[in-house]
């Protein structure tokens, strides 16, 4: 289950659309992909970004996450308090970009 302290990653594997989640949640689909991270040297959130940032567009209805995304090599920081300061700008940045879009679309109104 989904927490502050337990978050996941979801992952729609027909679409390849992912998603951070730190809420409890009810799984509806079998193409939802939940990832965690094996290593507690990571952090969750530079592997979203991480994640967000693979260009990937999806041609034919199939699952990707076996065929395609789990076999994508990524360099990472050796260092977690690198990576989790990597991590935590980029979701600041990301939650910066969401607010001015509201705003955008407020003053549109």
């Amino acid at each position: 289950m989904a927490s502050p302290e337990h978050p996941v990653i979801i992952f729609d594997d027909f679409t390849t659309s992912s998603h951070f989640v730190d809420f409890p949640f009810k799984v509806k689909s079998s193409a939802m992909k939940l990832l965690t991270l094996r290593d507690k040297n990571e952090d969750i959130h530079f592997a979203y970004q991480v994640l967000q940032n693979i260009a990937y567009t999806p041609v034919s209805h199939e699952r990707h996450w076996i065929s395609k995304f789990a076999t994508f090599a990524t360099l990472m920081p050796e260092c977690k308090s690198e990576m989790q300061a990597i991590g935590h700008f980029m979701s600041n940045l990301d939650g910066l970009i969401t607010l001015h879009q509201r705003k955008r679309l407020w003053f549109a109104k």
